[in-house]
């Protein structure tokens, strides 16, 4: 299953935090904090995009 999904043409793509793709500084901070709750990462306390993106695994 791909983990990003195109919106029929248009050439947008939309995130989708239960895939394998991790969010980078490009994402919003409701998709990384989908993406951490997606893979049970605890971002309790963090509102800071910079500080919740320090939380994605590196691999």
């Amino acid at each position: 299953m791909p983990s990003e999904t195109t919106d029929g043409g248009t050439g947008a793509t939309e995130f989708d935090p239960a895939g394998n793709v991790k969010p980078t500084d490009s994402n919003t901070i409701a998709e990384i904090t989908a993406w951490l709750d997606a893979h049970s990462i605890d971002h309790t306390g963090k509102t800071v995009k910079a500080d919740l993106l320090a939380l994605v695994p590196a691999e």
